[in-house]
């Protein structure tokens, strides 16, 4: 094939893309916004949380401030900490999903022991509002290239309890491709589309927690 190589994220002009991009950092996160969405405000918060390895995104309807938090946490369990460190200044939210790299007896079908960090992130979800969503289709999320080596549950899905048995995320294994890791799909009720010209306020909602 010739042509120039492609270099960074794809774009398309259906998709906002969202990401931070600080000098001297390589970001870790990126989102896609629909443009169907553009009346919602989508906006990214780092007065929330300002990580390389955390998003968060929120949409504006009625009034009401909708969080959405997408992380990474490598294998020294970086952003978990993170969130645990921070968890008493963050607001209500409603969905955290991302790939955790943390392995628990919670979410896989076979014993790990006990997991300090799998216990915090458990913690930090409750505290903000969530809990963890088994998929309708329950299985690995990362799949293991080789055959003599277990695969693991390391991506998970975090909604409000009102809405896990409606909202049941579903491993997508038709959209693989070549990872090595099971995109998980997710439909959420965000209420009702907001007039075009209505005010965008970045008013931080309050905590139901203490600082």
């Amino acid at each position: 094939m010739e042509g120039d190589e492609v270099i960074g994220a794809p774009k398309h002009p259906d998709w906002l893309q969202m990401v931070c991009v600080k000098e001297g950092e390589v970001p870790h996160m990126i989102a896609y916004i629909s443009t169907r969405l553009s009346h919602y405000r989508p906006t990214m918060r780092h007065d929330i949380v300002d990580h390389r390895d955390i998003l968060v995104l929120s949409l504006f309807s009625g009034g009401e401030v909708l969080n959405l938090m997408n992380v990474y946490s490598d294998n020294q369990h970086t952003a978990i900490e993170h969130l645990a460190a921070c968890v008493h200044s963050l607001p209500p939210f409603i969905y955290m999903a991302g790939d955790f790299n943390c392995v628990s007896t919670t979410w896989d079908d076979y014993d790990h022991g006990k997991s300090v960090t799998a216990i915090s992130l458990w913690d930090t979800a409750s505290q903000i509002g969530l809990k963890w969503a088994r998929p309708s289709n329950h299985g690995p999320t990362r799949i293991s290239p080789n055959p003599n080596q277990r695969s693991n549950v390391l991506d998970l899905v975090f909604l409000a309890p009102s809405e896990i048995l409606i909202s049941m995320p579903r491993l997508e294994h038709d959209l693989q491709g070549l990872s090595d890791h099971v995109p998980i799909c997710t439909d959420l009720s965000i209420g009702p589309e907001p007039p075009a010209d209505s005010p965008l306020s970045l008013e931080r909602p309050l905590s139901d927690h203490p600082t």
